[in-house]
């Protein structure tokens, strides 16, 4: 059996011939999603993800179905035409970026809210689909020209320093991939989770908001300033529900601006990189950015 059958027995999906019985809502970086009149979404990835991403991310959803983190409660699998898709009861939330832009004088309680979400992420122990941080983060590393010559090596070697604890990570927790109703967070988008070190993951949530934070063009100096302030609200907040240490937060950030200095947006390829200089040749500034 090839590996595309194996994913296939495992995956067993629902045929469908037509989407007549949905209606879109949105969509994604990877994927549009749809809902029908019983309230069941139905997630349906682009053909150029095929059914690699799919498996992944419908055996992470099954092994959260326990309860411990509220996020899509899968259902089954969809297959339409070439496309790959599962299905899941429809969550009626608000994303937390939707919810922070109508919302902007409840910032200090969605930001603790986000932490929390987030904690309860990180309290998950790992499980065996998912790939090994260290070994995931070092080949996207070494996959990078701009990288090669010296900053590769710098980075790689605070990676191997880091303690290296077997957690859940979500991998992409921003406020695009969470959900916000009247009771509780939710995360969604679990695409890119890992398992290892949650400081990992909480950087890289820190790094993508400081591009929106300090150089995007598309936020106004005042939507700078909240944007900074829910990231550090949220990390206080996350800091008083875990053992925090800041000096090695501050190295998962070089390392977390790295992984994420591959995007092909060459505005946030830079600001990537001038935070991988700044914490090394200004250390200082980088401590005022996080917490000033």
């Amino acid at each position: 059996m090839s590996r595309i059958e194996y994913m296939e027995s495992i995956l067993n999906p629902v045929l469908l011939t037509d989407l007549d019985q949905y209606e879109y809502r949105n969509r994604g970086y990877s994927a549009e999603i749809f809902t029908n009149a019983e309230g069941v979404a139905l997630k349906l990835y682009e053909k150029r993800f095929g059914i690699d991403t799919t498996f992944f991310e419908y055996t992470v959803l099954s092994q959260l179905k326990s309860g411990e983190i509220a996020c899509p409660q899968v259902i089954d699998c969809v297959k339409v035409g070439g496309r790959w898709g599962f299905r899941y009861p429809w969550i009626e939330a608000d994303t937390f970026k939707d919810v922070l832009s109508q919302q902007a004088e409840k910032m200090l309680q969605l930001a603790n809210a986000f932490a929390v979400l987030h904690t309860r992420v990180h309290c998950i122990d790992g499980f065996d689909c998912l790939p090994d941080q260290d070994q995931y983060y070092r080949d996207i590393i070494l996959e990078q020209p701009h990288l090669k010559g010296g900053e590769d090596v710098r980075l790689l070697e605070l990676l191997s320093d880091m303690p290296n604890p077997d957690k859940l990570c979500h991998g992409d927790f921003n406020p695009r991939n969470t959900l916000m109703d009247q009771v509780q967070g939710y995360a969604i988008d679990w695409q890119n989770a890992y398992r290892g070190n949650p400081l990992g993951d909480l950087a890289k949530t820190w790094v993508k908001l400081s591009y929106f934070g300090y150089h995007s063009p598309r936020t106004n100096d005042a939507e700078k300033y909240w944007v900074m302030f829910f990231c550090r609200k949220y990390l206080s907040k996350y800091s008083q529900l875990n053992d925090l240490d800041m000096e090695i937060f501050y190295q998962w950030v070089a390392i977390a601006a790295g992984i994420l200095s591959r995007s092909d947006e060459p505005l946030k390829r830079f600001w990537y990189s001038n935070l991988i200089d700044i914490f090394h040749n200004d250390y200082e500034q980088l401590k005022r950015m996080v917490l000033e």
